[in-house]
């Protein structure tokens, strides 16, 4: 009796383990929209997304470049986590930002570069 008591209560310990133990979770869909200030879209804009550390049980370092296309816009599949998203082009002051994904939840980013002011200053405004 006292042996079956120790074993319900071992088989009881070891499937509590196994069910509280985290999934992976769902990846997120993150849309990139990179527009001047005047509105007009910039295409090939460099995108880094960079998290020193994801949600999850193991965590590791995540980097991933991307290019906008024609329509300045760029798509990213990204595991939950907390994210630096820099921006970048030539002629235009470059941009960073925190951003939060979570689990399955799509995000929609929109950044809104403004011309560098030391460009600017040297071409005035016909450079390319």
């Amino acid at each position: 009796m006292v042996v079956r008591a120790v074993l319900l209560l071992f088989a009881t310990v070891s499937l509590g383990g196994q069910a509280t133990s985290p999934a992976q979770g769902q990846p997120s869909t993150a849309t990139v929209k990179v527009t001047d200030e005047l509105g007009a879209v910039i295409s090939k804009t460099f995108v880094v997304f960079r998290a020193d550390s994801l949600e999850r049980k193991d965590p590791k370092p995540f980097y991933l470049e991307l290019r906008t296309n024609s329509e300045g816009e760029a798509k990213a599949v990204l595991p939950s986590g907390f994210y630096d998203v820099f921006v970048a082009q030539t002629g235009f002051a470059p941009y960073c930002q925190k951003l939060r994904v979570r689990d399955g939840k799509p995000v929609a980013l929109k950044f809104v570069l403004k011309v560098d002011k030391l460009m600017a200053d040297e071409y005035g405004d016909t450079f390319e």
